[in-house]
C-alpha cells in the first residue's frame, strides 16, 4: 500500500511527526472512495469519523446555511482533521467534490489503533533501529 499512496502519504504536513511504521501502517488502513462533480464528501454537523486527504480533484468546503464558499481544496488537502482530533466535535463545514475526486481515508477506530499499545515488540524494534541508524 504505501507504493501505491506513498507519495500522497510524503505530501501530508501530519507525515513529518510519525515514525516510519507509523506511516506504512496508515497506509495499510487507508481506504479510497470516489466522488463525482456535486457529491458531498464530509457534511456540515455530522461527527468527525474519518480524517481525509483528497488525492485527485478539486473539492470545495463552504458553510451549508450561507452556500458561502470557505476553501478551495486542490490534490493533497488534508481536510476534517478539527472534528476528526477533538473530541465529539461536529463538522463546521461541508466539503462537495467540484470535479472527479478520488479521497483517501482513515477511520478514527483504525487511526486510534495505531497509537494504543498492543504488546507487539515490532513496532519498538522499528522505532529502536530508526534511532540508531540516524546517529
Amino acid at each position: 500500500m504505501l507504493e501505491i499512496y506513498g507519495s500522497s502519504l510524503a505530501r501530508l504536513p501530519i507525515t513529518h511527526f510519525l515514525s516510519t511504521s507509523q506511516i506504512n501502517n496508515t497506509a495499510l488502513r487507508l481506504q479510497s472512495e470516489l466522488f463525482v462533480p456535486g457529491d458531498d464528501i464530509l457534511v456540515e454537523g455530522t461527527l468527525g469519523n474519518t480524517l481525509c486527504t483528497l488525492r485527485t480533484g478539486l473539492a470545495a468546503a463552504f458553510w451549508t446555511k450561507s452556500a458561502a464558499s470557505v476553501a478551495v481544496l486542490m490534490e493533497g488537502a488534508l481536510f476534517g482533521e478539527a472534528a476528526f482530533f477533538l473530541p465529539d466535535q461536529r463538522r463546521r463545514v461541508t466539503v462537495r467534490a467540484t470535479t472527479t475526486c478520488e479521497v483517501m481515508y482513515v477511520s478514527k477506530r483504525d487511526w486510534e489503533e495505531l497509537w494504543s499499545p498492543t504488546g507487539d515488540q515490532s513496532d519498538f524494534q522499528v522505532q529502536k533501529y530508526e534511532l540508531h541508524s540516524n546517529s
